[in-house]
């Protein structure tokens, strides 16, 4: 079997919830120096699982070496992600150059919602820069940044307005995701 075989066997393994199983393989991948195992090995440590308990130090140690022996958005974007759950100041800074990095390669709506994420959850919040951030990714057909720039609103304590675009949000849904399919609700 092929690593590209195996790497494909090993997401399906994670996409149905075996994560020690997909854990397994990527590892075998890893030892045959396959660089796409870095990134689901990540993930695996990232979400964790029935078998697999959440590390955030080793998922951001297999997404730096993904990172560095690939370069991609992705790659980057889950960097920053990481680094955000794991919090504090310094992190958000590195997290803020990950996502310079991201958007080098790529302006997708989830770089948008990145970059709001990281304004509406940083230390001092920029609620002004995380709107405009969600509204990107929502008019790119994200109900993400829908909901993000609902929730930005009520963070700085526009209730009646953050009920409204949540309402509308509600509405549009259904009618995005029949539009664009599951891309509509891809979060970074």
């Amino acid at each position: 079997m092929s690593n590209s075989q195996l790497f494909t066997t090993a997401l399906a393994c994670f996409n149905r919830g075996d994560k020690a199983g997909a854990a397994r393989l990527a590892d075998q991948l890893i030892c045959a120096d396959y660089s796409p195992a870095h990134t689901l090995r990540g993930l695996i440590f990232e979400f964790g699982g029935k078998d697999v308990a959440i590390n955030l130090e080793k998922a951001l140690s297999h997404y730096r070496q993904a990172a560095y022996s690939m370069p991609s958005d992705i790659n980057f974007l889950a960097l920053a992600r990481v680094l955000m759950k794991v919090g504090g100041r310094e992190n958000y800074r590195t997290a803020y150059r990950y996502l310079e990095e991201a958007s080098k390669i790529s302006t997708s709506p989830e770089i948008s919602l990145a970059y709001g994420k990281y304004y509406s959850t940083k230390e001092t919040p920029n609620f002004s820069e995380a709107k405009h951030c969600y509204l990107r990714a929502a008019i790119a057909g994200r109900v993400l940044g829908i909901t993000g720039y609902s929730s930005v609103l009520r963070k700085a304590g526009h209730r009646w307005r953050a009920y409204f675009v949540f309402s509308l949000a509600v509405v549009i849904t259904p009618i995005v995701r029949l539009l664009l399919g599951k891309k509509s609700i891809k979060d970074f």
